[in-house]
């Protein structure tokens, strides 16, 4: 089953795909694609803290993503991380989760080792 989110709770994606009129086009999962995802990610001010933040280390840190980074991985997963939040010398500087930094080495061989590295999907709660 998949489902979304909304600001106020999970949907499952065929309600609201037969729904339209309630679940707008921006949170209709029948409409919205990936890129449009990132895009509206990568766009988002909402909150203002995070913002700020963002363009205090576009001064300090230039060569940064210092954006919101978007999830990677396997977009059909049987397995998903999510981080607490992009790590400064890492994803805050590469624009992928857990990458570039000692957290993320950690998780890739301890995926690797697993074997789960190609079946999972790695984003951050923000």
């Amino acid at each position: 089953m998949v489902k979304f989110a909304t600001k106020t709770r999970v949907v499952d994606a065929e309600v609201a795909a037969r729904h339209p009129q309630v679940y707008n086009d921006e949170m209709n999962p029948a409409i919205i694609t990936k890129e449009s995802a990132n895009s509206k990610l990568l766009s988002c001010r909402k909150c203002r803290r995070l913002s700020n933040q963002f363009e205090r280390l576009r001064e300090s840190h230039p060569g940064y993503w210092n954006k919101p980074v978007p999830g990677s991985g396997a977009d059909s997963c049987s397995l998903m991380i999510v981080g607490l939040a992009p790590g400064m010398h890492g994803a805050n500087r590469s624009g992928v989760p857990f990458v570039g930094d000692s957290s993320g080495n950690l998780l890739g061989e301890v995926l690797k080792a697993s074997g789960l590295a190609s079946g999972v999907k790695i984003t951050n709660a923000v």
